[in-house]
Parts: C-alpha cells; structure tokens; sequence
C-alpha cells in the first residue's frame, strides 16, 4: 500500500523531520563548500546515529517530484484508497485538486470517510475499478490493506461488489481529464489500466502512479515490465521510482514499489504553457 508522508506542493521549502531514525533535509548550507558539507554531515550521522537525506531530490516523493516541474494536477482517482492513506498525502500536496476515492469494501469504506471527513472535493465512491462493469467479489484477508479482487491463498471472507471501468465512470460523471491515476489494487492493476482505453486514446491521462511488482513469483503485484509494456505505446515514460522494498524474506532484490508514469503528450503539454 501507498502509506501516508506529507509532501511541500513547493517541494522547495526549508524544513526538516526525523522519520524513523532517517533526518531528512531541505537545506542545502550554501555557505559552504561541497566538500565541508560532506564532511559535516558524516560527523552528524555519527554523532547522532542517524542518515541525511536532501528530499529536494528527484524520486523521494513523487508529489513533490510533480509539483515541482509545475504540472498542475486538478483531478486525482485514488484507486484502491482504503482508508484514506494517499487521499491525506494528495490533498496536503494539491489542496485544490479534486480526489476521487475508489474503496469497494464496506467497512474500510466507512473508515475512509471518516478520515476524510471535512476536506473538500473528495469524492467517495464505493466501487471497484476493473476492465469491465459488471460484479465482483473481493476476497477479504484480515487486514484491509491485503483485501484483493485477485483470489489469495488464504481468506476471511468474501463482499460482492460493483465493478466499472474507468471509461464507463468517466463518462457518466462528465470528467474530461484524470492528472494523477494512483493505483494500488494488489495485483488487480493491469484490469483497472485496461478499463481506460478510450481515456488513454484521447490522451487524457497525465500521470499513472501504481504498484508494480519486481517479483515474477509475486502474485500480489503485477510486474513492472507489463505495465511498462502497456503503458509506453501509449505515450508513457518512467517519471520516477518510489518506496521501494525488498524482499520480505531479506533477499537482496526488489520485491516491489511505486512506479509513476509520465504521459510524454502531457510534457510536451507543460512546454507549450511556458513557451
């Protein structure tokens, strides 16, 4: 799952936080040299027993990566928000942008409005995205993150719910354009890309950010080379690499991570603007 970080829509700010041992820096100390600040930083991390690390960089956070380079992001559909984790991050980084929040599962869909409850434009819907409208079951495993439409080993129940493709919804709520696609649907995300092939086509789609497994054993994720594969015909380049994991056994390899495509038509988009 996507978890919660606040991210600067200026991405610029000078601030700093402790997160879990890692201090985390926006300051860049212009007063000293490159190498006096190499040194001062190792003596800091020693002394302090923590790691430093300049968020100002590209592929920390990928809404302040966004942010940054001046897209402007005015809808975002949250695809499998269970309680409300990416919502909170979305609406601190683009306070104005409109958030459709997809969670089919009665009971985190509850959790989810009241995360929410008293942010604006945030849309909740209590459906599951997929490649076609239909019904579906999601398979509930215990722990809300982990609860799939992909049937896994084991299970706690089951909840029929509505199913609709990106295209159908699109259309019914009149919403021309998606700027940001956040999907994270434990291993169901190619059948939620494959539901918007006419949004895709009209190049209405400005960023995908999804989970992608690096794993072929990997069930819960589908791998990055077939998103990659589907998205880059249609326009999409790798914008950046977020969150990564390794291996939950502590094999030293990629189990997974947040990948975020760029529609290259967007790009050349921005340009123009600014032209």
């Amino acid at each position: 799952m996507l978890f919660p970080a606040r991210c600067s829509a200026s991405g610029t700010a000078r601030r700093s936080m402790k997160i879990r041992g890692v201090y985390v820096m926006n300051s860049r100390l212009p007063i000293l040299s490159y190498q006096a600040r190499l040194r001062l930083r190792s003596v800091v991390e020693k002394l302090f027993g923590l790691q430093m690390c300049n968020i100002s960089r590209h592929g920390f956070r990928e809404c302040a990566d966004i942010a940054r380079r001046g897209y402007e992001i005015k809808v975002i559909f949250d695809v499998g928000a269970n309680i409300g984790q990416s919502a909170l991050k979305y609406k601190s980084a683009f306070p104005a942008a409109q958030v459709h929040c997809f969670e089919p599962v009665t009971q985190t869909f509850a959790e989810l409005r009241r995360t929410m409850r008293g942010y604006s434009q945030v849309y909740f819907h209590q459906l599951a995205l997929g490649s076609a409208d239909a019904q579906a079951r999601v398979y509930l495993t215990g722990q809300s993150v982990t609860n799939s439409l992909v049937k896994p080993a084991q299970s706690v129940g089951e909840e029929v719910v509505p199913l609709r493709t990106i295209d159908s919804f699109t259309a019914a709520q009149a919403i021309p354009r998606i700027d940001l696609l956040k999907i994270d649907t434990e291993g169901f995300d190619q059948e939620v890309l494959s539901g918007a092939a006419r949004m895709f086509s009209a190049g209405a789609i400005g960023f995908v950010l999804v989970e992608a497994g690096f794993h072929p054993g990997d069930a819960r994720h589908v791998l990055f080379d077939h998103i990659r594969d589907f998205l880059i015909p249609k326009g999409f380049a790798v914008f950046g690499i977020y969150d990564q994991e390794l291996e939950w056994s502590g094999e030293p390899r990629l189990r997974f991570a947040n990948v975020c495509f760029i529609n290259e038509n967007a790009w050349d988009e921005k340009n123009r603007k600014n032209s």
